[in-house]
Order: C-alpha cells, then structure tokens, then sequence
C-alpha cells in the first residue's frame, strides 16, 4: 500500500506528471473552446468595423430569419466581406467569403411591408470563423474572438494619433471642397482604436484594402497603416484641387 501511494502521489515518479500535463492540456483545451461560440453570418460586400454603424433592408426570407433569431436572443450576427458572390441568393451560386470579420449589435428595428425589415447595428468584436456550419438556412460558424495587441510606446502611439486625427480632418476638409459640400465635422472619437477604425470606414479605398485593415492585431500598426493611407489621399486630392483650380483659372483668363 505504501508503494502504491508513493507511485500515484510522489512528484518524482513519471505517471504523475503524465496525469497532470493530461489535466493541462485538458484545460487548456478547454478554454479554447469557452473562447468559441456559434454565431449566425452575414456575407455583405462591405467591411463593417468595430464602433461603426450599419444599416440593412432585410427582405429575404433566409435573412429574416437570421434577424428574428438574434432578436429573440438578444445575440449579434457577424458580418463577413464576400470574396466571390452577391448577398442576395441564387441558385447554384457559390459564395467564398474571407474568415475574419466583425460581429454586429442590433440597436433598431423599423418593420416595413411583407415581413421585411429596415435594421441598425454597430460593429463590436472581431472574429475568426474556425469551421462553417451549413446547417441552418443562413451561414453559420464556429467563431474564435480576436484582441489587438496593445501598443508597445503609449507615448508613441499618442504622437502617431496627433497625426492621424490631423489627417482625417485634413481629408474631410478637402473632400467637401472637392464635391462643393458645406458640413459640420463632428468630434472624432478620442479613444486611439476607436479613431483607427473610424478613419478605416471613412476611407474611399477598395474593400480588399479595407479588409486587411480589419484583420491587423497590432494597435500600433493598424493606427500608423490608417494614417499613411490618409496620407497618400490628402496628396491625390490636394493634387485634383490644384489641378481644377489651375483648369478653372485658364479657362476663365481666356473668356
């Protein structure tokens, strides 16, 4: 009995630590899968982003459904940008999506005729779909939930958001004069994230472009990758202003 309560017990002995590396790997097993959840998609060919509105006409029959689930359950849905495809279904239609996208918090309902419904929602969380489930009549997926990485220097993280904000205020006032527009700008968010994201859904570039802004996990690369973006478009339309001011100055020096 005493050697047997030496094998099970002792530290020294190798079924020991083989039992309890088991129980490690179990729990961390484990808590891989609490960080997973189902969540009902919605391939869109737009990026939705953390923070940012989006507003839906739900009219088919597959998406009405989806929509009267997460009411039910007071649940978001997760969008996810479309690689080949349209929203809408067809028949015979192959739909490829990519795998990171952002979930979706309803906030507003207004129904509308025939069962449809005009719908509000912000971006909140990324994810990352791990498996598709086809089961029910809209997409499913096993979701993991992804973190950005904090910034490694607060103080140059606070810099590179001087400019950022600086940019964007720069790119709106010249997007107003480009389209001959008067507005308002509001005050943009102050939160270094919530300002990155922001910017990202302002920007008139590419949804592929934009998707990979939604996929970077780094807090410090994605402010500075916004920022040089707003860069390059601040140059174009200084540059198309000039060009129009100098088109328009000719134009009139000759009549």
């Amino acid at each position: 009995m005493r050697s047997l309560r030496c094998l099970v017990f002792s530290p020294l002995t190798g079924l020991y630590k083989s039992y309890f590396q088991r129980i490690i790997v179990a729990a961390q097993i484990l808590e891989e899968f609490t960080h997973m959840r189902k969540l009902p998609l919605f391939p869109l060919s737009t990026v939705l982003f953390p923070g940012m509105p989006l507003t839906l006409h739900i009219f088919e029959d597959r998406y009405k459904l989806l929509i009267g689930h997460c009411l039910a359950e007071k649940r978001p849905f997760g969008v996810l940008l479309l690689q080949e495809g349209t929203p809408e279904y067809h028949v015979g239609q192959k739909v490829v999506t990519y795998r990171i996208g952002c979930t979706a918090e309803i906030t507003q309902v207004q129904p509308v005729s025939l069962g449809r419904m005009n719908i509000l929602a912000f971006g909140k969380d990324r994810f990352n779909v791990m498996a598709f489930d086809h089961s029910e009549p809209y997409l499913v997926g096993d979701v993991d939930f992804l973190q950005l990485e904090p910034p490694e220097d607060s103080a140059h993280l606070a810099q590179s958001i001087r400019l950022l904000t600086n940019r964007i205020m720069r790119y709106l006032d010249l997007s107003q004069k480009a389209e001959n527009k008067s507005a308002v700008v509001s005050d943009l968010p102050e939160d270094p994230i919530e300002l990155a994201y922001f910017g990202a859904s302002l920007l008139k570039i590419d949804s592929e472009r934009k998707q990979a802004l939604l996929e970077e996990d780094h807090a410090d690369k994605l402010v500075n990758t916004v920022s040089n973006q707003y860069r390059k478009e601040v140059t174009l339309l200084s540059m198309m202003l000039q060009d129009h001011t100098a088109e328009s100055n000719s134009t009139f020096s000759l009549n």
